[in-house]
């Protein structure tokens, strides 16, 4: 281990909201720069995984519930650590990384508390992808907030937060637009066919299986690709597209061929999630959100469909009818342009880079 000793670390803070879409980002640039080292430390369901290279491997134990967390961030007095701050703070020592990166807001919550506790040196980011502004998200502890834009940045000041540690450099996804070739070789690789492809990322509840069983009715005119990482809806969908016989569906859980299968796709279908959605317009495609749970999701799909960069379906039948929308109308078209007017074109290597400027600091 001796031979990394002289590269810079950073620490990302990670729950499974994420989907390792910003986190899996992140460590995929430094991966490839070769000039920090990204430790993340990630919740799943079954305990929390430090996962860096095959030489670190470290299971914790399950986090506390996002509310009573969120009340311990709110704490100035330092008391004694344990649980996730104390790791929290162990990780730090461990590898003195030049920044605390948080990708959710459980993290991050989870990041200040350790850092008032603890008192750690390395200055804790936000990364977290909302398009609106969260006042649960803002503590003292936090030294920087990266957000998506000018306007967002505006909200965090009038909120209290400083000008100087808001920085609207975007949202840390990269994509591309795929061009006609590459998508037909694509398609013909993943066995799909040459018809227009919807994107699901399936999760458990009444209105996703509501939505994604009129999805199925509509017949072989589209391909359906489904992302479902939960084992027992996946079993409960395959029985579905079984007993409905369609032979336009294809159900993975592989984050491997996330990006693949999103790179064909033309439209996005989504329960909301803000990394979810980021992820898409970095590909240039158009997306349907429907059922927000939180404040701040439904305030996110209030803006992202006034300022037509989404299309929003109050209802799982409305799905189906902003589906047949975008397919026969121009609005898949709009939201495209207005995606792609509303991209930074650098963000990804703009945010690595700040990230990476924070080492003189760290260091001192």
């Amino acid at each position: 281990m001796t031979q990394y000793k002289n590269i810079p670390y950073i620490l990302v803070v990670n729950s499974k909201e994420d989907k390792n879409i910003v986190a899996g980002q992140l460590k995929k640039y430094f991966d490839e720069t070769k000039s920090h080292y990204v430790v993340v430390m990630d919740e799943t369901g079954y305990g929390k995984t430090i996962k860096d290279f095959e030489w670190i491997s470290k299971t914790f134990f399950k986090l506390p519930k996002f509310n009573k967390l969120k009340k311990q961030a709110r704490k100035a007095e330092p008391k004694k650590s344990k649980g996730m701050s104390k790791r929290i703070a162990n990780a730090c020592m461990r590898f003195d990384p030049v920044a605390v990166v948080c990708p959710t807001a459980y993290g991050l919550l989870a990041a200040a508390e350790s850092k008032k506790q603890n008192e750690f040196e390395a200055p804790i980011v936000s990364l977290i992808p909302d398009f609106t502004f969260d006042k649960n998200i803002c503590d003292s502890a936090v030294d920087y907030y990266i957000v998506e834009s000018e306007e967002l940045k505006d909200s965090f000041v009038s909120g209290g937060i400083p000008a100087s540690c808001v920085l609207p450099l975007g949202v840390p996804v990269s994509g591309y637009k795929i061009n006609d070739d590459e998508k037909r070789q694509l398609k013909e690789k993943l066995g799909l066919k040459d018809n227009p492809t919807v994107f699901v990322c399936a999760v458990d509840g009444k209105e996703s299986l509501e939505a994604l069983d009129m999805l199925f009715d509509q017949g072989d005119i589209i391909n359906i690709v489904v992302y479902v990482e939960n084992k027992k809806l996946q079993n409960k969908l395959r029985k579905k597209v079984e007993f409905k016989g369609c032979d336009n569906v294809q159900l993975f859980d592989k984050l491997s061929l996330y990006n693949d299968y999103l790179n064909v796709s033309d439209i996005l279908i989504t329960n909301y999630d803000a990394a979810t959605i980021a992820k898409a317009f970095a590909s240039f495609k158009a997306s349907i959100a429907f059922a927000p749970k939180s404040d701040v999701q439904k305030a996110d799909v209030e803006y992202l469909s006034q300022n037509e960069l989404i299309a929003y379906a109050p209802t799982p039948a409305d799905v189906i009818i902003k589906l047949y929308d975008l397919l026969q109308t121009d609005l898949q078209k709009k939201l495209v342009e207005n995606i792609s007017k509303r991209l930074k074109p650098d963000q990804l290597k703009d945010i690595c880079a700040f990230l990476a400027s924070l080492m003189p600091s760290a260091s001192e």
